[in-house]
């Protein structure tokens, strides 16, 4: 059976003439294990060839979701109602318009990946511990106090969320967490109660629901139609209850809106797409699922969830065209110089020839064989010229150097031809440039004073010896003395400060006694420093030690042009002795 079909396929390829095919073959079930092998024939050098197609499932790496969490038996969502919450599975696969993603080859499969999930189940919360409100009628709490303030009321109690047996409710679970019960308080003695409208609840609405009139008994609205919602308070003693203190209400109401069913489909001919893919490569078609449309109002809904998409294998595989693949051989274009713009022609070579509708070889015409060569350039001949010569430095005490000799060209070089390239010329040095003597006089040992000293002065004498630094050159000009020539610099000395100064008390400050009797019994000694008035008048500034002209006897005391007094250097022994020992202070 199996070589008789063989002998069909031939017999059709060589009808067709080209291509390739796929076909499956059943094995029967008394030769082995039922298969489904997929084969591919082809022509190859004009030759059919059968050969087995390996199969391969799909991969990739990137999955989207195809169905919501759902019971995997029933195929039922669950959405957290009785018999419809716990564990379950969502549905995922892979996608086939992600990055990465390969189709399945032959019968291989593409299988979904079922994900464990789980749906909070709807339950009522729970718990017993109830806190007690206060006895209240009308927003006053009764505490029998009053006449107002006894009698029938209503207590609320709460529910205790922090009590060990309370449990939180779930999912979409109710919790009642309040209620109100009737509570007596007594009034005082020989007092009665006064009569109350006591609500028991607050306002609720009529079971009956929304109805098409207020009369008794009225049927309930349907689908989006109009009506009247009734509500209704509770007394405790309801005789007591008119005017505002009513105990029903109408107000106007509308009927639920009408469930809508999810309508899902694939779409025209169970939605499946144009079979399409690349050469070489196994062909697939996709579809779609659209909810048109999709559950609202607790209608059922779809068991498939709005934009899944689903791929399968389509169609045969089709051979890749060849182009031809080959290149330009490269023909010389001619060197010689002083040739003239031409053409050649290049040759093509091929590697690979084409198949099918691929591209075909170049022509022998095809102008690409052509190329063009450009004139050559002229035969050489080089440059005609005279040289400059650039004179030597004359200046003092410039360095041996170079100059350049550069070409000046009258004719131009032709071609490869050349020119003279520049040309280095040594140059001497000159003479040397004349140089000033440059010298000072410098310290040649410790310096010594000479004179009396005190307020007839002294002189500070500086030994010195000239020192050259840099020696006359050529006709540069001479040092003031030679090299090594001494000196002795002598510099009188300003008097001593306490010599004709100013000594007022007037222009010192922090006077203090530095010593008592010195030198003479009744003659004091003191410490102090200028202010700013002595600074201003006679630049003195600082701290010092001396005598106060304000406490020495009138003989040795003057007075300067300003008013001040000072110590006027009388000249007997005391004021010699006085003048020698601030000679010694200093």
């Amino acid at each position: 059976m199996l070589v008789v079909l063989f002998i069909l396929l031939v017999m059709c390829a060589m009808i067709a003439g080209l291509g390739y095919y796929t076909y499956t073959v059943t094995t029967p079930g008394d030769v082995g294990p039922t298969t489904t092998p997929i084969y591919r024939f082809e022509m190859v050098d004009d030759k059919p060839v059968i050969t087995q197609i390996e199969p391969s499932d799909c991969t990739g790496d990137v999955y989207v979701k195809k169905k919501s969490c759902h019971n995997r038996q029933t195929g039922d969502l669950l959405d957290g109602t009785a018999n419809k919450c716990g564990d379950g599975v969502e549905e995922w696969i892979l996608d086939p318009d992600a990055s990465g993603y390969q189709r399945a080859i032959g019968n291989g499969t593409c299988e979904s990946d079922f994900r464990p999930c789980n749906v909070v189940c709807d339950t009522p919360c729970q718990g017993a511990t109830w806190i007690e409100g206060e006895c209240i009628r009308d927003g006053v709490v009764l505490d029998g106090s009053e006449t107002d303030k006894c009698g029938r009321g209503m207590r609320t109690y709460t529910l205790d969320e922090n009590a060990p047996d309370y449990v939180a409710s779930t999912g979409r679970g109710t919790c009642t967490k309040t209620y109100s019960s009737a509570c007596d308080v007594e009034c005082p003695q020989n007092a009665v109660a006064p009569p109350a409208c006591v609500y028991s609840s607050t306002w609720q609405r009529s079971a009956n629901g929304c109805v098409v009139s207020k009369e008794d008994r009225a049927s309930p609205v349907g689908y989006d139609q109009d009506g009247w919602q009734e509500s209704f308070k509770l007394a405790l003693e309801a005789e007591n209850c008119t005017g505002e203190k009513r105990l029903s209400e109408w107000e106007t109401c509308r009927g639920p809106p009408t469930p809508i069913d999810c309508v899902g489909t694939w779409g025209e001919n169970d939605g499946w797409g144009p079979c399409t893919g690349s050469c070489g490569t196994q062909p697939t078609q996709s579809r779609t699922y659209t909810h048109k449309p999709a559950a609202a109002n607790g209608g059922v809904a779809c068991a498939i969830a709005d934009g899944v998409v689903e791929t399968r294998n389509c169609g045969t595989i089709v051979t890749c065209p060849v182009d031809c693949v080959g290149r330009w051989i490269d023909t010389a274009c001619p060197t010689a110089c002083g040739t003239p713009a031409s053409t050649v022609v290049k040759t093509w070579y091929t590697t690979t020839y084409p198949q099918g509708t691929g591209k075909a070889c170049p022509a022998p015409d095809d102008p690409e064989s052509r190329k063009s060569c450009p004139a050559t350039a002229a035969c050489p001949s080089n440059c005609t010229g005279y040289w400059t010569d650039p004179p030597c430095p004359t200046a003092c005490g410039t360095a041996a150097s170079t100059v350049t000799k550069t070409w000046n060209t009258t004719t131009p070089a032709v071609g490869t031809g050349t020119c003279p390239s520049p040309t280095p010329k040594s140059c001497p040095a000159t003479a040397p440039c004349p140089v000033n003597c440059v010298g000072s006089w410098i310290s040649n040992g410790a310096s010594y004073r000479t004179g009396s000293g005190g307020c007839t002065g002294w002189w500070d004498n500086y030994p010195e010896i000239y020192n050259i630094t840099v020696p006359r050159v050529g006709t540069g000009s001479a040092c003031a003395a030679a090299h090594g020539a001494t000196r002795v610099r002598s510099v009188k000395r300003p008097k001593p400060s306490g010599c004709n100064r100013p000594s007022d008390k007037r222009l010192k400050t922090n006077i203090k006694l530095y010593k008592k009797d010195y030198p003479v019994q009744g003659i004091d000694l003191y410490s102090y420093e200028w202010n700013d008035i002595a600074t201003q008048l006679y630049g003195l500034s600082g701290s010092t030690i001396g005598f106060i002209a304000d406490l020495l006897p009138p003989k040795y005391v003057g007075v300067d042009e300003h008013g001040y007094k000072y110590i006027n250097g009388y000249p007997d022994d005391t004021m010699k002795q006085m003048v020698s020992f601030l000679d010694q202070q200093r």
